[in-house]
């Protein structure tokens, strides 16, 4: 054993345990001592890690042991990038995930007759890609089923939305309406709104929606929490409203909150605002609740193509996506916000976007010099070799949402062409430049489970298994890489690696037991791998029942 680790146990083994794993194959995530059989927990920390004979030595009369039976265990996930009061609510409202417009149209007859008249229905999932036709929807698909409830229906990527007749009056959206800076409102032919709204547009119909308030947005975030446990992640950074970050608080004060959150600021606020926020979490432990970084959003999404893009859509050369952000004042937000010391994560997919924000960042370099600030590029979908160093060069963080490739698959070749797929996805080239990488979910975009993700990035294939050999196979990563990243990498994207995301001497006890040893299976039954066990903050908050 490492002597460092040794000498660090046995400071730490004054005290005896409260809770003992041993006989397992427990994944530290450090490289100095990547595996050892067992491990000592008391309060929230781990004490020590070694042999079983060392660590059973420090059990006492009412000392919690549980035997793995060589079962592999690892730090509890990390999700560096979600939605999370948007993921409770989507397992309350309609899901369209792959349905075509048959299904989604009984599924909305149903729920019509479940609605009082004139209250909105939402749903969310849809992807034209599993259309007959494969078009996007118009209001007509929803109006004669829906005629005087408010409908709206995202698309799998939320950045574009189907809205029926309804909706849109009640918006005052007609023919004369003009479309917003960084959106856009598509007409029929006659002039009339088809429906669909893009980007910054959709903000035409969020205004008059009414509003999620707390005991709603409580029911919603309380649910997703009995998902985490599930699923083993036990850290998010979470994109969501104001109205989150209160129940958060609220659960916090009540000691429900088993789950550790770093809450993103707002980009298109001031920095005294984000400020404002982030002094609001004063007295909150920031090992369970802390202000995260402030994103941004350059760019849309290549399903929707409306992510900016050097060159046309391969299908549909008339457009190279859109820029979502003010470009003119992009600079000197950027470099206002990193003089105060804040961190800033700018979704950008397109490589045009990608690049913008790359040189956005080395602008605030440049005039504000060099400093740790970590900051990250969401999503990184599409990016040109030339734009690989500029990441290295800055530190920039690529925080990656691997399951998007599985659900992109049907159809991103066909928006990138086969020449521009080489830049897409491409996670071993940010390994190969040393690049830092942290792995998340995007759910509910995609679902919430991390297996899902594990095996995108280790397979590159669809959840049918194909194609055979692997989608870009260059690009594939090797199990163990795919586990530090939705770990470590995430805890070093929000600067915490001294508290998590390795499990050893001082950490805290945020562990989680699978049901397979993924590291030696074939990749195809990582999908089948479920947690057994989650630990969090030292005690056992998820079980599954034998």
């Amino acid at each position: 054993m490492n002597i460092l680790f040794s000498l660090l146990s046995l400071f730490m083994i004054s005290q005896k345990a409260d809770l003992i794993l041993y006989n397992g194959k427990i994944m530290t995530m450090n490289n100095n001592l990547p595996y050892v059989e067992a491990l000592a927990i008391r309060g929230n920390k781990i004490i020590a890690i070694g042999f079983d004979e060392e660590i059973l030595r420090l059990k006492k009369q009412n000392t919690k042991i549980i035997n793995l039976k060589k079962r592999l265990a690892l730090p509890g996930f990390n999700d560096t990038h979600l939605h999370f009061l948007s993921g409770g609510e989507s397992l309350f409202i309609l899901n369209l995930n792959k349905k075509n417009e048959e299904q989604i149209k009984e599924d909305l007859r149903i729920k019509v007759k479940e609605t009082r008249k004139g209250e909105w229905i939402e749903g969310r999932g849809w992807d034209q890609y599993y259309f007959k036709n494969r078009k996007f929807p118009t209001k007509r698909l929803l109006d004669k089923v829906a005629p005087d409830n408010p409908v709206i229906l995202r698309r799998v990527g939320g950045h574009i939305i189907l809205v029926n007749s309804k909706a849109l009056e009640l918006a005052g959206i007609n023919k004369d309406t003009v479309s917003p800076p960084g959106g856009e409102i598509i007409h029929y032919k006659n002039g009339e709104p088809t429906g669909l709204l893009k980007e910054n547009a959709t903000d035409l119909i969020y205004s008059i929606m009414p509003k999620t308030d707390f005991n709603k947005a409580k029911k919603y975030i309380l649910k997703a929490l009995e998902q985490t446990k599930k699923y083993g992640i036990t850290s998010i950074q979470d994109n969501s409203s104001l109205l989150a970050l209160k129940v958060y608080k609220y659960l916090y004060r009540k000691g429900k909150l088993n789950l550790r959150i770093s809450f993103w600021g707002d980009f298109n606020k001031t920095p005294a605002e984000n400020m404002k926020v982030k002094n609001s979490f004063r007295g909150y432990n920031p090992k369970k609740l802390k202000f995260g970084i402030i994103k941004g959003f350059i760019d849309g999404t290549l399903g929707a193509r409306t992510a900016k893009m050097f060159f046309p859509y391969a299908d549909k050369p008339d457009t190279s996506g859109l820029f979502t952000i003010d470009i003119d004042n992009l600079f000197k937000k950027v470099t206002e916000f990193d003089k105060n010391g804040f961190q800033i994560g700018f979704h950008a997919i397109g490589d045009y976007g990608v690049w913008m924000a790359l040189e956005s960042f080395k602008i605030a370099r440049i005039k504000n010099g060099l400093r740790d600030s970590r900051h990250r590029i969401e999503h990184s979908q599409t990016v040109r070799e030339e734009d690989l160093n500029t990441y290295k060069n800055l530190g920039i963080i690529a925080s990656v949402q691997p399951a998007h490739m599985i659900y992109d698959s049907i159809w991103a070749e066909k928006r990138l062409g086969k020449k521009r797929m080489k830049e897409a996805y491409r996670w071993k080239s940010f390994v190969d430049k040393e690049i830092p990488i942290a792995f998340g979910t995007d759910w509910p975009i995609v679902p919430l489970n991390p297996m899902i993700g594990i095996y995108a990035a280790v397979t590159r294939k669809n959840l049918k298994g194909f194609p055979l050999g692997g989608w870009n196979s260059e690009e594939k990563l090797s199990v163990c890489q795919v586990l530090k990243y939705y770990t470590y990498g995430g805890a070093y994207a929000s600067f915490d690696e001294n508290l998590k995301g390795t499990l050893e001497p001082g950490k805290l006890a945020d562990i989680i037991v699978l049901s397979k040893d993924i590291t030696e299976l074939p990749p195809s039954e990582i999908l089948q791998t479920k947690v057994e066990m989650t630990i969090f903050d030292g005690k056992i908050i998820y079980k599954i029942k034998k």
